[in-house]
């Protein structure tokens, strides 16, 4: 087995009680070995505690390194870190250049981001028309939350004509998915 092979299995207790430490060790040396899912995944472990050590510094480091091998994953969650300043300084344009690199790469979450920026002007003036068209690309690839932003465009008129047909079949695409706020919008 591979070292993420080996850390799966003791993160999701395949043969015991889940050992998140021994889950990171096989992360780390994964990520040692250059290898762009355990620097993924140990950056994930050491963001949010789950082996027991925060270590946000090191954890954007292996960040900034699966995304400079071209992780999708890696560069939303590095946008995250922009948008907030969260160990790095508070950059909306930076965190737009993250989401829009992993748009042109096919991510369907970074899509909805990307419209999601346009949509509400967060780097500029907003631009409803070029929002929508992200959110057509996300949803076409049935990201959830795409599917509630376009259908409440459809809904409200946001970037097109108000089509309640099309917002309609939005919501019930997500709905079928258990997306909460298009089961609301249904409700």
């Amino acid at each position: 087995l591979g070292m993420l092979a080996y850390g799966h299995v003791f993160a999701c207790g395949v043969s015991e009680e889940p050992d998140y430490a021994k889950a990171m060790e096989y992360y780390e040396k994964a990520a040692s070995m250059d290898n762009v899912d355990g620097y993924c995944r140990a950056a994930l472990y050491l963001a949010n505690g789950y082996s027991g050590v925060k270590d946000a510094v090191k954890s954007r480091e292996y960040y900034e390194k699966a995304a400079e091998m071209g992780s999708c994953f890696a560069m939303i969650e590095l946008s995250f870190l922009y948008e907030n300043g969260d160990g790095v300084e508070k950059s909306y344009e930076k965190a737009y250049e993250l989401c829009t690199k992993a748009a042109g790469e096919g991510y369907p979450y970074a899509m909805f981001r990307v419209g999601l920026y346009l949509e509400k002007g967060v780097i500029g003036e907003a631009q409803p028309e070029e929002a929508l068209g992200w959110y057509e690309k996300a949803a076409a690839a049935e990201e959830l939350e795409a599917l509630f932003a376009l259908g409440r465009c459809y809904k409200h008129g946001i970037g097109t004509e108000e089509d309640f047909d099309k917002a309609l079949e939005c919501f019930s695409k997500g709905a079928e998915k258990n997306e909460s706020r298009c089961l609301t919008e249904l409700g």
